[in-house]
């Protein structure tokens, strides 16, 4: 586990293209990252991370074109909880922006709940 996390993270910290980073980390390489700094109590995990959010997370939920991002397509089609538990554990206001735009703009999202969402956000 640590040895195939450990080969990962490296991955993450060299050049690649985007489509390579993304394979490599779709949506839960946060969550096993996370997991662990958890089991083995050492931190050193979360920089791997927030390497994987930010391929993830920022690049292709954020950078999608449905929501005025540059990059991919909208071809989320659920809310990941990954982002909701990165948020929640660390307080982290681009996994709380990315779980609102995948609410909000990911295929499927429903228009009713799109106007019931702002109109309780004032």
């Amino acid at each position: 586990m640590r040895s195939y996390g450990q080969l990962a993270c490296e991955y993450l910290s060299q050049p690649h293209s985007f489509d390579e980073y993304l394979t490599e980390v779709y949506y839960d390489a946060e969550r096993a990252f996370q997991q662990l700094a958890e089991y083995t109590g050492d931190g050193a995990w979360l920089t791997c991370a927030q390497r994987a959010a930010a391929i993830y997370r920022d690049q292709y939920v954020m950078g999608a074109p449905c929501w005025g991002g540059g990059f991919g397509v909208c071809r989320v089609l659920e809310l990941h909880p990954r982002l909701t538990m990165d948020y929640l554990r660390t307080g982290d206001a681009a996994s709380r922006d990315a779980v609102m735009a995948l609410s909000e703009h990911a295929a499927y999202a429903s228009t009713r709940r799109r106007s019931k969402r702002r109109s309780r956000r004032g």
